[in-house]
């Protein structure tokens, strides 16, 4: 029998989004890889960003992105901290994650919202052909903006959100910001690519966070007898 070969990461930095929906103790996080944009390692030892403003630069252009109005978060969906973990090639923390907390804030799309499971789903592409040089990211309890008969957001909301994201990622790349040594935004494969994301697109059909869909506790009432 053959053993298949175990994943080898190239250490990167992951870069969560992490709040709270509403006043309940429901929590969202999302998140992206950060790397170099030559593909190489980036590690605690080499990044250059300890003791620089490096983390609270990018924890910004998250609360920029979060409190867009274009970016579609409703408003009820508050972002509380970012949080950034080195990862090394066995896909595991290499240290303590840095969590740097920012002011809190509510999205900025407004307060007419999508189940809490419901989300859109941002497609990032690289040069890389094939799965391994695409990712995505997924946008929580966004603003609800579907249009009869398709129940599909509309195309002006679907522009607005993907402007917003490629924004969003130009600013993490430090376009502007804190300038640091070729620090962009990229797709890691377990195969050991590390791509610098060349584009971002978004399509007009809202997605589900299975993940937050199998955490939610049905209210179940009592049953009805049937004859």
């Amino acid at each position: 029998m053959t053993i298949p070969a175990p994943p080898v990461f190239v250490p990167h930095l992951r870069a969560t989004a992490i709040g709270r929906l509403a006043q309940s103790v429901e929590r969202f996080a999302w998140g992206l890889n950060i790397g170099r944009g030559d593909g190489s390692a980036f590690t605690k030892d080499n990044a250059g960003v300890e003791g620089t403003t490096y983390f609270a630069d990018v924890a910004a252009d998250f609360r920029a992105f979060h409190t867009d109005p274009f970016t579609g978060i409703n408003s009820s969906c508050v972002l509380e901290e970012v949080k950034f973990a080195f990862i090394g090639s066995n896909g595991l923390y290499t240290r303590d994650p840095i969590v740097v907390p920012v002011t809190q804030a509510g999205g900025g799309g407004g307060s007419n919202p999508m189940p809490p499971q419901v989300a859109v789903a941002v497609s990032t592409t690289t040069d890389r052909r094939g799965p391994t040089g695409r990712g995505r990211f997924y946008i929580p309890m966004p603003v609800n903006s579907m249009e009869p008969p398709s129940l599909q957001m509309s195309d002006v909301t679907r522009i607005q959100i993907q402007g917003a994201a490629g924004r969003f990622l130009n600013a993490v790349g430090n376009q502007p910001g804190f300038d640091l040594t070729d620090a962009r935004p990229v797709i890691v494969s377990s195969r050991g690519y590390n791509t610098p994301i060349t584009g971002v697109r978004v399509g007009r059909t809202y997605d589900t966070i299975r993940s937050r869909r199998s955490q939610l506790v049905e209210a179940y009432g009592l049953v009805t007898a049937v004859s």
